[in-house]
């Protein structure tokens, strides 16, 4: 039997974590922008806006050839100047779309993704997949 790729729904997958993320931040206004826990923290807005910007940088990091941009000194610096829950709630909104989309629109396969990561990586052998990413005929117990 010859493997093919598996397909996996990262889609619907993004929009449950969307919906969760919604739920579990709805009590927040914009008047809880500024909040942080501890001086040196990021506040709720920032919180917000690291959440799109992490789905960016990963859309980012997985579509060019160049792989992840590791310069997070330059994405926490980023966020500094996110002062707005309304704003970062429109910037996760966006990144959601656009993850989304990517996903639909790239044929996007874990089989598919992870050779390429590990083309670029060079730092695991393709027979070290994680469980999860497995190759159709592949029964993992």
């Amino acid at each position: 039997m010859s493997p093919s790729l598996q397909h996996y729904d990262f889609a619907n997958q993004l929009l449950a974590s969307k919906e969760f993320f919604e739920r579990s931040t709805r009590v927040l206004d914009e008047a809880d922008s500024g909040f942080r826990p501890r001086e040196g923290m990021m506040t709720v807005a920032q919180q917000v806006a690291h959440a799109a910007q992490t789905l960016d940088w990963f859309i980012e990091g997985a579509s060019r050839r160049e792989g992840f941009d590791l310069d997070f000194a330059k994405h926490a610096k980023a966020l500094e100047g996110v002062t707005s829950l309304a704003a970062a709630r429109q910037m996760l909104e966006t990144a959601y779309a656009n993850a989304i989309h990517f996903l639909g629109s790239s044929g996007f396969l874990v089989g598919h993704f992870w050779l390429v990561w590990t083309e670029r990586s060079g730092s695991r052998p393709r027979d070290a997949r994680p469980k999860g990413l497995a190759l159709t005929g592949e029964h993992r117990s």
